[in-house]
């Protein structure tokens, strides 16, 4: 078995963690999953993907993945922000980002709730899947599309 982290190595103290099955003592510094010689958390894919539902009828769902340009062992650390208006709106670290938002309409005296729609993320070691959901009794109410920019990091414990 692959010795995978040390606190000391050439005679440093820090932290080193290697890839599954590789040895933390001779796995190069650019090919660890975390070595604490970094000053930052590298960035090393990043992009913006937009939900662009198909609102045709009175519900429907979305299923779109983004791949990484290079598959991690493992799901990355992943940071993603909503982005309104050229503004960030919402943050989620981690690797999941949760959007609900139940849409309501003065109807006469009363409130009644005209659309529902969600979006949700789940990372996986090649790519981030957006999954969302939609429905509207309200035929004339638009679902807004909605863009997420995200970033996936270096440390990969």
């Amino acid at each position: 078995m692959a010795n995978r982290l040390t606190t000391q190595k050439g005679g440093q103290h820090g932290l080193w963690i290697s890839p599954p099955g590789q040895d933390v003592f001779t796995t190069a510094n650019p090919d660890l999953l975390f070595t604490s010689d970094w000053a930052v958390l590298g960035v090393t894919d990043e992009g913006i993907h937009t939900v662009n539902w198909n609102t045709s009828g009175s519900s429907g769902s979305y299923d779109q993945s983004v791949y990484f340009a290079r598959p991690f062992t493992s799901a990355p650390a992943t940071q993603m922000a909503l982005v309104v208006d050229g503004a960030t709106r919402a943050m989620a670290s981690g690797g999941t980002i949760f959007i609900r938002r139940n849409a309501r309409h003065q109807i006469g005296g009363s409130y009644g709730s005209v659309a529902f729609y969600e979006l949700r993320t789940i990372v996986y070691a090649n790519r981030i899947r957006f999954l969302g959901e939609w429905s509207r009794n309200l035929s004339s109410y638009r679902i807004p599309d909605l863009t997420i920019a995200w970033k996936a990091f270096s440390y990969n414990f």
